[in-house]
């Protein structure tokens, strides 16, 4: 592949995505407004498949990539900017802090950081947020959590579960496939 540096870390699902149409032009303007977006609500509402989602229609305008962090996995505190630091290959530098060594990558170049699943490590997380995207005027934050970061600036947006078909007489397959629950429950049947 001609030696090109990859500009991305997401993995293509294997799966199609289904809807949310509204969504994803939500979260492209609110990543062009702003430098950290949330998105938030329950588990098992399709956070982490909408914000990769959203990551990928945005690979081509970070010259610095778009990278994706899996935070659901950490067992212990301390650990957030390690697996930040694993996600990018950051090389060891020995003698400069991890956290001037983040910051001294992430200001190079502009880059999109998913940071997914923050409610395991919620303050770690906002913490680490606030200093990166004070120290890296390039850096935008997509993040994916049960509840905000709480930072200011933030652009949260809550994620709800598809919608499902109104109650009430049985509606026919047509009426049916207009939702987006239905359509997600056929594609994935």
């Amino acid at each position: 592949m001609g030696g090109q540096p990859a500009n991305h870390n997401l993995s293509v699902p294997w799966t199609s995505f289904v809807g949310r149409r509204d969504e994803l032009a939500t979260i492209a303007r609110l990543l062009h407004e702003g430098r950290l977006v949330t998105l938030t609500g329950p588990g098992g509402t399709g956070k982490t498949r909408l914000a990769l989602q959203a990551a990928l229609a945005e690979t081509g305008r970070f010259a610095g990539g778009v990278w994706l962090v899996e935070l659901a996995a950490l067992g212990q505190p301390g650990l957030v900017a390690e697996t930040i630091a694993a996600a990018l290959a950051l090389p060891d530098r020995p003698g400069l802090a991890l956290a001037d060594r983040l910051a001294a990558l992430l200001a190079a170049r502009p880059r999109l950081l998913v940071l997914d699943n923050c409610e395991h490590r919620l303050d770690e997380c906002a913490r680490l947020a606030a200093e990166l995207l004070a120290r890296c005027p390039g850096l935008t934050i997509l993040a994916t959590s049960r509840e905000a970061l709480g930072l200011g600036g933030e652009c949260i947006m809550q994620v709800a579960a598809l919608a499902l078909p109104a109650l009430g007489p049985p509606p026919s397959v047509a009426d049916l496939l207009r939702s987006e629950a239905v359509r997600l429950f056929v594609d994935r049947v």
